[in-house]
């Protein structure tokens, strides 16, 4: 399947994408006109499991004939298993990895985080396009600099694509695509969107991110989130990738446009 790269354009409109689940995917990896490619989450908790989620991958991409980015979490991965790994990737036709630190306990022989995961990918497979991810909300406690240290060191470790966690000031993307472009970085930003009807609906955002939600998402999220997406498309945003969420199926459609 070809580099979800291939989708961004300079001086196109905003890149759109979505991320599936296992439970999820079913309903939402129908083709869809506005969807460029999908994201692939990975839950698993054993090799087999992570043998399944490529295999569905490479179902999903042979349904919808749009690529899959899948989740590579690194602190659960040996460098040991990387070569194993590669070939299955191959054998699945999956050339596209989001490389990850992963949100749970790590082996204490895997990777330390991403980046070193990030290198070792791009030395022992090259065909990969390699995508990570930054947090914008971390410029309001580190500083811009240091964040956008992060993602330059996540470039020349091998990603093409960084795609941010949750945010909710658009103000954030626009600081740092603007310190990217002038670093001379090639990195695509892509805006993570989550959309939810109620306030229940962050739950995971509260609870795991540990965000701290502004009071207009709390009112009305929808309308909130519709004035965010419009700004980011006002300023011209690179990508949208819309994150698995309770009311993802029920809002995409519309803020796919």
């Amino acid at each position: 399947m070809a580099s979800i790269l291939e989708n961004y354009q300079a001086g196109g409109a905003a890149v759109q994408s979505i991320e599936l689940t296992r439970t999820n995917w079913p309903a939402l990896s129908a083709s869809h006109p506005a969807v460029a490619y999908y994201s692939l989450v990975n839950q698993g908790q054993t090799v087999r499991d992570w043998q399944t989620l490529q295999q569905l991958a490479g179902q999903i991409q042979d349904r919808s004939q749009k690529a899959v980015l899948l989740h590579f979490r690194a602190r659960q991965t040996r460098p040991a298993q990387l070569p194993g790994i590669c070939r299955d990737l191959a054998a699945n036709k999956i050339d596209n990895l989001l490389v990850i630190a992963g949100d749970r306990a790590g082996l204490a022989n895997g990777y330390a985080g991403a980046l070193p995961a990030l290198a070792d990918l791009k030395a022992k497979a090259p065909q990969l396009t390699l995508a990570a991810a930054i947090d914008l909300n971390a410029i309001a406690r580190v500083g811009l600099a240091t964040v956008l240290e992060e993602a330059l060191a996540k470039e020349a470790a091998g990603a093409g694509v960084l795609i941010t966690q949750v945010f909710f000031d658009p103000s954030l993307y626009f600081r740092l695509q603007q310190a990217l472009q002038q670093a001379g970085s090639q990195l695509r930003l892509i805006a993570g969107i989550y959309l939810a009807q109620g306030a229940e609906d962050y739950h995971f955002v509260e609870q795991v991110l540990h965000l701290v939600l502004p009071a207009a998402f709390l009112a009305n999220p929808k309308a909130a989130t519709d004035q965010l997406l419009a700004t980011l498309r006002a300023g011209g945003v690179t990508g949208l990738h819309y994150f698995a969420s309770p009311a993802q199926p029920a809002l995409l459609t519309e803020a796919l446009g």
